[in-house]
């Protein structure tokens, strides 16, 4: 007899559980900060650091961590040649050290994180698989994860480098999860909702303000929120 399908439910980390998006933007603004010191700053700045943080991004296949780090070393380099200055070691290695910032601080958890988490634990949903499913290098999300309370109410823990069709359908077939039965609750329409709706989940989204590479059109139905409270009223409403 074949083994029943489970429920589940599926959590992205960065920006649906803890804060990530701020800590680029904080990066951002001391690297204009640093640049209008040395001189080497115009209105064009940001532009070209974002552009060239997507062209690493592509080089890479995925959204490798040293992607905004060379960004920043590289359109710092692309100025000093625009501004006909030599650029200096020194300069270079305090601007990469910024880059490395968002990597290496302690996450700010979402508002509502640690109580959703201990409601989903409760005798109510204890036939669901909750999961924490992030994307990253592998060595620097298990130790921003660690550092989160909440992550050891998680029944499994998968981090992957890139969030796509083929990583999110091994997820589902190594866990023997049901996907019409299957909550999927994150903040990026790219790597979260749009693989969700294709797989057949119940998708959520979590409005927040993010990266515009995350952006992109719905692929189909999903439900939405702003606030990780709203998710408990929408599983109760929903499952009735």
């Amino acid at each position: 007899m074949a083994e029943l399908k489970r429920r589940g439910i599926i959590f992205d980390f960065d920006d649906t559980l803890v804060y990530f998006h701020e800590q680029f933007l904080l990066a951002e603004q001391a690297f204009i900060a640093t640049m209008k010191e040395l001189a080497l700053y115009d209105d064009d700045l940001l532009i070209s650091l974002g552009n060239q943080d997507i062209i690493n991004i592509r080089k890479a296949g995925y959204l490798a961590a040293k992607c905004f780090p060379l960004a920043i070393t590289q359109t710092y380099e692309n100025y000093c040649r625009k501004y006909c200055r030599l650029p200096k070691a020194q300069e270079l290695s305090m601007l990469s050290q910024l880059g490395w910032q968002p990597y290496l601080k302690q996450p700010r958890e979402m508002e509502g994180a640690q109580q959703l988490i201990e409601h989903l634990r409760s005798l109510e949903y204890s036939d669901r698989l909750l999961i924490l499913y992030t994307q990253g290098e592998a060595e620097i999300q298990q130790k921003r994860i660690v550092s989160c309370a909440f992550t050891s109410k998680f029944d499994i823990i998968k981090i992957v480098g890139e969030k796509n069709d083929a990583n999110l359908q091994a997820l589902l077939m190594d866990n023997n999860l049901q996907p019409s039965l299957t909550w999927y609750i994150g903040n990026s329409l790219r790597a979260d909702i749009n693989p969700a709706i294709r797989a057949g989940l119940k998708a959520v989204h979590i409005r927040k303000n993010g990266w515009s590479y995350e952006e992109e059109e719905p692929y189909g139905f999903y439900y939405s929120i702003s606030h990780l409270d709203q998710f408990a009223d929408l599983l109760k409403k929903e499952e009735v």
